[in-house]
């Protein structure tokens, strides 16, 4: 009989892209395993799993971290959320359901639990999301990124296997250099939706280094609104400047870069680890509980980053950073090999080996 699972979460590139290495887990252990995401038609999982994976939305909005209005609108979702996950869990009636974080994985787990199926969450960052904190309590398993976020579950339910990484990027480290003979390259990206105010600190960046001119290549996820601009801005300045809305393949943009600017998602930390890359890194100041900034700081005191805030992120200050960088080569080798010897490449193999185990298939 193949193993049926169903993995519910998403709305950011943190929730969809563990969601995405754990189901090539499966498929690997099992190319038979039938695979059911659920999740919203907003969110990223409906753009990123098109085509790929079996997809089923429900209707829910945000609760959390929204104005009145939103709340309210969050609330009413609620009924039609459960209603949908009933109709979507009773048809493909899984053998373990997996949430992975964000608004969605909350109804179709809950739903999960009371009809009696196995149920587990995947928590990406030390300071767990208000979902998963809620859920923790009655699923049967609690996959965790961190050791330190043992304290918010609990213990008899959680294990601290690392964050899934999807394996094209896992593989990075174990190819060839490839950014040998090629300018110093650096990768900024602020999320799958990109982030105004890094862009514009990157742009700004520019006026100050016409001196590394040069030297430097940029690779720039930007988001849809501030592509053309940056585009432009490259141009005119005379700055080798590759933009793109969304990079469809990572692995190769990092397999290629020295540096990555970025904000401190915890895939994003994940992803930066196996691939064992220098960083800087710039929270993003809204994050719920600051948990960004956690995981930012937890990456530098391990000696892999170093830490921008917001408030104080100028062109100025960005581009003697980037400069530094460049040119203190000893230094970013010793970041890129303290990034690597925090990975956990075991991650996704450790979660399904678990999961198989509790669905006795």
């Amino acid at each position: 009989m193949p193993l049926r699972v169903a993995i519910a979460g998403g709305g950011t590139g943190g929730h969809v892209f563990p969601a995405i290495a754990i189901a090539e887990g499966f498929l690997r252990s099992d190319p038979r395993a039938q695979l059911l995401f659920f999740g919203t038609k907003m969110g990223l999982e409906a753009q990123v799993l098109k085509g790929n994976y079996s997809f089923f939305p429900i209707r829910v909005s945000p609760i959390v971290g929204s104005g009145p209005t939103r709340v309210m609108k969050g609330v009413r979702s609620l009924p039609l959320a459960f209603l949908d996950s009933y109709g979507g869990l009773r048809r493909f009636y899984p053998h373990i359901v997996i949430g992975v974080g964000g608004y969605a994985s909350g109804p179709v787990l809950a739903v999960a639990f009371i009809m009696g199926l196995p149920t587990v969450i995947q928590e990406q960052n030390i300071l767990p999301g208000i979902t998963n904190r809620i859920l923790g309590r009655f699923v049967t398993r609690v996959f965790l990124s961190f050791e330190e976020t043992r304290r918010y579950f609990p213990r008899s339910k959680a294990i601290v296997v690392g964050n899934p990484v999807r394996r094209a990027i896992r593989d990075v480290s174990k190819k060839v250099d490839a950014r040998e003979g090629k300018p110093f390259t650096v990768l900024i990206f602020g999320g799958s939706q990109g982030a105004r105010a890094l862009n514009e600190a990157v742009l700004q960046a520019l006026d100050y280094m016409d001196d590394v001119k040069g030297k430097l290549r940029f690779v720039h996820q930007t988001g849809e609104a501030d592509a053309d601009k940056a585009r432009e801005a490259y141009e005119k300045k005379g700055f080798q400047g590759s933009v793109y809305p969304f990079i469809n393949d990572m692995a190769q943009a990092y397999a290629e870069c020295n540096l990555i600017i970025s904000r401190a998602g915890a895939t994003t930390l994940a992803e930066i680890i196996a691939v064992g890359r220098a960083s800087l890194l710039v929270p993003y100041p809204y994050a719920y509980r600051g948990h960004q900034e956690v995981n930012a700081r937890w990456l530098a005191s391990q000696g892999a980053a170093e830490v921008l805030m917001e408030d104080g992120l100028t062109g100025r200050v960005l581009a003697e950073k980037i400069k530094r960088c460049a040119s203190e080569r000893g230094k970013l080798l010793a970041m890129e090999e303290r990034a690597r010897s925090l990975a956990r490449p075991d991650a996704t193999d450790r979660i399904v080996e678990e999961c198989r185990r509790m669905a006795n298939v």
